[in-house]
């Protein structure tokens, strides 16, 4: 074999080394590359029950919100029988004091004309 042919024997395996290094490196790329799309994936649906918990605490609150408004309502409904209830109570209680103012001044009328 002459020198010039293992010359070019040796480029040829030079030539061969270098695109198995590049076929390894294209690999690692690759494996890196669907890495980062399962960790893109990951945080997308993390995202997304991150989402999910928001609109139910959302939905709880205003729930809350709602029950607590309804309370108010009937609690304003209880204060104004209440007051009603006190008004009419004093009203009772002046009607049966003037019975009993008109009841007393009959009573000393009719002594005073015996």
């Amino acid at each position: 074999m002459t020198e010039q042919q293992q010359k070019i024997l040796e480029r040829g395996q030079k030539m061969r080394e270098k695109e198995q290094k590049i076929g390894e490196q294209e690999q690692k790329m690759t494996q890196q590359q669907q890495k980062i799309q399962e960790r893109g994936q990951k945080m997308r649906e993390q995202e997304q029950k991150m989402t999910q918990q928001q609109q139910k605490i959302q939905e709880r609150g205003q729930k809350l919100r709602e029950q607590e408004q309804k309370m108010t309502q009937q609690q304003q409904k209880i204060q104004e029988r209440g007051q009603k209830m006190r008004e009419q109570e004093q009203k009772m209680t002046q009607q049966q004091q003037q019975r009993q103012m008109m009841r007393a001044g009959q009573e000393m009328g009719s002594r005073s004309r015996r």
